[in-house]
């Protein structure tokens, strides 16, 4: 499960001892309800799909990621993949910080800087009919060919130069572009940060509105327009979400995950899971929970 600040930044679990690198072959379905809750974070993400496809949100919108395509998602950007139908899909992360490829003061204020600064520019849909498109997934593929290689991290950067210089070649970047942040997706990280802090409490709407400084009609538009839901279903996945993380991942029994939640009992929590998931608690982590012995669930 992604792990997060309470800025709503994933806390990222570098690969590379000194690299601020991440590369993982990934399955959707390792994800509570084939969902990664919303984030960001001040890495360059590219995703390639390996096999099925899966919808990706970025800022609140949605595109649909067909198995040998990816995306690229700008530093900052508010960012989420999922599957409606609970479809498998297995594809690569790669992560790399910018600070990696900032070799000198000239070259991150000439190459580097006009990209991450552009928030006009929140991603990137690569698709293989599109030539550069497709020599930015062929290098995401040559890279994690090369896993195991005692070089890998000096082979990263060198790609990732390389695709800078193809988005400079073919993106409209000004070299005098500043940081200019959609107000609407700082309220979002506001809202959604309130919610992380809090889902173990009583939090009603009126909560999450006054948490970004808005009025409850506009948290629920905000909501509708990056989530594609009501900040109370959305309280509820992520209060859902947390209950798998913990049915995988420890022995705490049903009834106190429940509570540990946010759910008022046992009962409410197993009808909601099983309406979310398909499956009863039990039933869930009889299947990918760890091994309880002798411990009733």
């Amino acid at each position: 499960m992604i792990k997060l600040n309470e800025n709503r930044s994933e806390r990222i679990s570098y690969k590379f001892k000194d690299y601020p690198i991440f590369l993982e072959d990934r399955l959707l379905s390792s994800y509570p309800g084939y969902a990664a809750p919303s984030h960001f974070h001040e890495d360059l993400e590219f995703i390639y799909i390996k096999s099925g496809k899966m919808d990706y949100s970025v800022n609140g919108n949605t595109v649909t990621l067909e198995m040998g395509e990816g995306i690229f998602v700008n530093s900052r950007a508010l960012h989420y993949g999922f599957s409606q139908k609970c479809e498998q899909c297995s594809f690569i992360c790669l992560l790399i910080h910018p600070m990696l490829l900032s070799i000198s003061g000239p070259f991150a204020e000439t190459f580097l800087y006009p990209l991450i600064n552009n928030a006009f520019l929140p991603f990137i849909h690569l698709k293989r009919e599109v030539f550069w498109h497709e020599s930015i997934l062929d290098e995401i593929l040559s890279i994690n060919g090369r896993k195991g290689d005692k070089c890998l991290p000096a082979y990263i950067v060198s790609s990732a130069l390389k695709i800078l210089a193809i988005l400079y070649d073919n993106l409209e970047l000004r070299t005098d572009c500043t940081i200019r942040e959609d107000n609407d997706v700082a309220l979002m990280r506001k809202m959604l940060s309130y919610i992380e802090r809090n889902y173990m409490q009583k939090i009603s709407l009126e909560g999450i509105a006054e948490s970004g400084g808005v009025g409850e009609s506009k948290c629920c538009k905000l909501f509708a327009r990056f989530l594609k839901q009501s900040p109370m279903a959305y309280l509820q996945s992520y209060r859902l979400g947390i209950g798998a993380h913990l049915l995988e991942n420890s022995r705490i029994s049903i009834t106190d995950i429940a509570l540990e939640c946010g759910f008022s009992d046992s009962s409410y929590f197993a009808g909601c899971f099983r309406k979310w998931a398909g499956v009863s608690p039990k039933e869930y982590r009889r299947k990918k929970g760890p091994r309880l012995e002798g411990q009733g669930l």
